[in-house]
């Protein structure tokens, strides 16, 4: 077992969840969650999808990890030569986690890692903090605005993703360059983002179309038609995930509709 199984293990047990219940949160399927806890390698996609049904931020899921990885280090080091720990096969998951527990409670007594709740809906209001924080970006260069969004935790609003890509039409044609810079961003605090999994569908759809739309003034037309596409795909797998109306989905039409295309020919 790796130490990413073993921290999927520790908090689907902590929270009292099945695998099935845990599927249902990351949007995936039993047998993967299965195959994840019993030592899969996950792609950084599933990594995501997993720690946002838990409600952790990437900071917290590392700390999570680190924590893991010392843990058993301490535990081979400890272990008399020639016994279980040492032998190969399956480590022994039930002692493992019960020993782990109270070193998690202790590291993360500040944190709600048990007991956090599934993402709060969106809402309108998180559009005047998306403002705030562009504010603090709009002056900076592509490069700082890309450093202070890998750091800032606060820059993972579905908000903000909105709002980059708002930016990134605006600019079109005139600055292809920053328009493509903060499509591209925009698309991946969407992908990032703690929200519930069909809304995050509907917000890529969203963001995937702002990004082909800069791709297509950048002259990479194959690499527009294939955002343009992938935004058809996530937009109809959020169907329903929008239940108050916050995503403007003509928006999206439009600029398909701007590179000469139709939905029909996609």
């Amino acid at each position: 077992m790796n130490d990413f199984g073993i921290a999927v293990g520790f908090l689907r047990l902590l929270r009292g969840w099945s695998r099935e219940q845990l599927a249902r949160e990351a949007g995936m399927d039993v047998a993967s969650i299965a195959r994840y806890e019993q030592g899969g390698s996950p792609r950084r996609r599933t990594v995501d999808q997993i720690r946002q049904a838990f409600g952790l931020s990437p900071a917290s899921w590392r700390r999570l990890l680190h924590l893991i990885a010392d843990f058993r280090r301490e535990m081979a080091a400890m272990a008399p030569a020639g016994s279980a720990a040492d032998a190969e096969g399956p480590e022994p998951i039930e002692e493992l986690l019960a020993a782990l527990a109270p070193r998690v409670f202790g590291a993360f007594s500040s944190l709600s890692i048990v007991t956090a709740k599934s993402p709060p809906p969106p809402g309108a209001a998180d559009r005047k903090r998306a403002n705030q924080l562009w504010a603090r970006l709009r002056s900076l260069s592509t490069a700082a605005r890309r450093a202070l969004i890998a750091e800032g935790e606060e820059f993972l609003s579905w908000a903000l993703a909105e709002r980059l890509s708002l930016e990134s039409e605006k600019i079109v044609p005139d600055r292809v360059d920053e328009a493509l810079a903060l499509a591209e961003m925009a698309d991946r605090i969407a992908e990032h983002a703690p929200m519930p999994p069909k809304f995050r569908c509907l917000l890529r759809g969203l963001t995937t179309a702002s990004l082909g739309h800069a791709k297509h003034f950048a002259g990479q037309l194959r690499g527009a038609e294939t955002a343009f596409r992938r935004s058809n795909e996530l937009w109809k797998a959020g169907a329903g995930g929008d239940l108050t109306g916050l995503l403007d989905g003509s928006r999206r039409l439009r600029l398909i509709a701007r590179q000469g295309l139709s939905l029909s020919s996609m």
